[in-house]
């Protein structure tokens, strides 16, 4: 449990320098959802998810994936807090499809990010 908060940390810190910093200029002017906070866990779920059943032959020098997963995912969601201010919806989709960006970013990166050496 203990190694999963560590790796966990990777990937969050990453995501907040590169999406919350940004997004921190303008927070008061974006209407945040349920999904724009699951873009802080669901990426690393589904990473983690499937390094979990099939670790084939990666190593922990892999571990580089996930502050670059992070960071792409802020900046996923700087993006989402961009378009929001540019082009403000009341029912827009952004939210969940920086989400889905995010996820499938990770199970691309999972699936084609070779195996290291350590």
């Amino acid at each position: 449990m203990t190694d999963l908060c560590a790796l966990y940390v990777l990937f969050v810190l990453p995501a907040l320098i590169f999406g919350l910093l940004p997004a921190s200029f303008v927070l008061e002017r974006v209407r945040f959802r349920i999904a724009d906070a699951l873009q802080l866990l669901a990426p690393y779920a589904v990473w983690m998810g499937l390094t979990a059943i099939h670790a084939g032959d990666k190593s922990l020098a892999n571990l580089i994936e996930l502050p670059i997963l992070g960071a792409a995912t802020g900046l996923f969601f700087a993006g989402r807090v961009a378009l929001g201010i540019l082009r403000p919806q009341p029912g827009t989709r952004a939210p969940l499809q920086a989400l889905a960006c995010s996820c499938l970013l990770a199970i691309v990166f999972w699936r084609f990010f070779p195996g290291l050496p350590e």
